[in-house]
């Protein structure tokens, strides 16, 4: 989805909201660390 998209199905959002949101998501990834879980047989 294209942050045009976005703008046009969220108009109560801005440019600077959602360039946020992404800098959050990256910081927030950068320092998170994933395991994967065993599977059940």
């Amino acid at each position: 989805m294209s942050e045009e998209e976005i703008l046009e199905e969220y108009p109560h959002l801005t440019k600077e909201d959602i360039q946020a949101a992404l800098a959050y998501a990256a910081e927030a990834l950068a320092v998170e660390e994933v395991l994967p879980l065993a599977q059940s047989k």
